[in-house]
């Protein structure tokens, strides 16, 4: 979930906060703290004293120190911490509890001389980080504004600030999906619901309304969903906001109607890694073609040993089984958190669906590296291969795709129309880059920038020559949210 720049910069300030101990003298060990251990070390009864090497015990072993934490009714953390200075403790042992906690801070900021500093002259260093933080996002200097599409900019979570200065180029059912447009939602659907019955219509054909299938799958979006009674539960299915967990239950316990599709809302609910709880208490609901892509750990052991299940039936009670009630491989091959379930059964992968894993770099580049071996002939009969639209989308290949460019450029290949005549060089016949996929990747945006610098310095013909797939799409480059930077 993309998290607003206010929420990000309140997440900063809250470290920032805590790391300079703004608001209090800083004490790693508080003097309640060390009298506590003190007097049990000093002066409690010799069955309830604690020794030294009973000390240096616990600091040494997890187990001893799990035991100290229930009988000492102190935390385990505060205990760990405590063992750092327990040197200083020792040493000091005969002195106040105030003047001993002073000599732990002492040592403690030999490294740390930030905390010497008086806590109202923390609190103004904290106030004049804030003043640097910034306050909005805008795009970059080298997007030009003039192509960029609005209606996929619509979805950009990281658009607002630039949506809300062109409120008239906003495509509202676009917009529906975006998890940070939340107060213009909320504005757009009380303007909506103030239409006559034409009015709205006129929308609707202009498709420019507000989607209440698109709302109900965004994670932001639960309590205007609930304030407008407007679920569409077999999209409210997909949410990864976990909150729909309850919704959900009560549902499914009142029931469902025709127009809800139940089916449709299990097979949401099979797929999502937020539902699980749903799915434990209704086995018998679970589709496992869409369990497959579910990446929730108690999903991935379901998967296993149904994986185990399915390999110990015959042949004719394996095609007895419905599709649905399959093992998906295809999804399982894109499942982030199946890579493990993948090795173990590598004939079963299925590289086209891979290619879009952002856990599979290692198994891709493996891949790669044979299809490298091939002549066009080998590879042109090789049906389960690497997929390059898809992996020019997968955020975690960048490497791979520099690689790629390099590699083509080295071919000298050509970003015109590509001869697929049986005489085609084994570089040009291969899958290249996907530029139009790769402008929504948003790892890629320095290979974007180099791009575009590219087509730039192309003539006219030369631009128009250039196949969908081998230039900029300015589409997706408006919904990839690293077009914009923090100002």
């Amino acid at each position: 979930m993309t998290a607003t720049l206010k929420k990000l910069n309140a997440n900063k300030i809250s470290i920032t906060s805590k790391l300079l101990k703004k608001d209090e003298d800083y004490l790693p060990i508080s003097p309640e703290f060390i009298k506590d251990l003190r007097d049990r070390t000093l002066f409690a009864t010799p069955s309830m004293r604690l020794s030294f090497a009973q000390y240096d015990t616990m600091c040494k072993d997890e187990k001893v120190l799990n035991m100290m934490s229930i009988t000492l009714n102190k935390p385990k953390a505060k205990l760990k911490k405590f063992c750092k200075y327990l040197s200083v403790f020792k040493k000091e042992i005969h002195l106040t509890p105030n003047k001993i906690a002073a000599k732990i801070t002492e040592a403690d900021t030999q490294d740390k001389p930030i905390f010497k500093l008086p806590k109202e002259l923390r609190t103004v260093i904290l106030e004049k980080f804030v003043e640097i933080l910034p306050t909005k996002y805008v795009l970059l200097d080298w997007i030009d504004k003039d192509k960029i599409d609005w209606d996929w900019l619509s979805s950009n979570p990281n658009a607002i600030d630039l949506l809300k200065d062109n409120q008239d180029k906003i495509n509202w059912y676009s917009l529906s999906s975006n998890p940070n447009a939340i107060k213009l939602l909320k504005e757009r659907i009380k303007y909506e619901n103030n239409l006559d019955y034409n009015e709205y219509k006129e929308l609707v054909i202009l498709g420019n309304n507000i989607s209440w299938d698109l709302l109900s799958q965004n994670p932001n979006a639960i309590k205007l969903l609930l304030k407008n009674n407007a679920i569409v539960w077999y999209k409210l299915a997909k949410n990864s906001n976990p909150n729909v967990v309850k919704l959900l239950q009560n549902k499914i316990k009142v029931g469902f109607t025709d127009n809800d599709s139940e089916e449709s809302v299990w097979f949401s609910l099979s797929e999502n890694p937020n539902t699980m709880e749903i799915l434990k208490d209704n086995p018998d609901k679970i589709i496992w073609c869409e369990l497959s892509k579910n990446s929730n750990p108690d999903a991935i052991e379901l998967l296993k040993n149904r994986i185990t299940y399915e390999s110990n039936l015959s042949r004719e009670e394996y095609y007895d089984l419905e599709e649905r009630n399959r093992i998906n491989w295809k999804g399982l091959s894109a499942n982030p958190n199946a890579i493990g379930l993948l090795k173990e059964n590598p004939e079963q992968i299925n590289f086209n669906y891979l290619s879009a894993n952002p856990n599979a770099i290692d198994l891709l580049k493996k891949q790669i590296k044979y299809e490298n071996t091939l002549d066009v002939k080998e590879y042109k009969a090789l049906e389960n291969k690497i997929n390059w639209e898809k992996l020019s989308a997968n955020p975690n290949a960048i490497d791979l795709l520099k690689e790629r460019i390099e590699y083509e450029k080295y071919n000298h290949s050509r970003d015109s129309k590509d001869n697929d005549s049986s005489d085609s060089t084994k570089h040009n016949y291969i899958n290249r880059i996907n530029w139009k996929e790769l402008s929504a990747n948003p790892n890629a945006i320095n290979l974007i920038k180099e791009r575009i610098k590219y087509e730039n310095n192309l003539s006219r013909e030369e631009y128009y020559d250039l196949k969908v797939q081998n230039k900029i799409n300015w589409r997706q480059l408006s919904s990839n949210p690293s077009i914009f930077t923090s100002l």
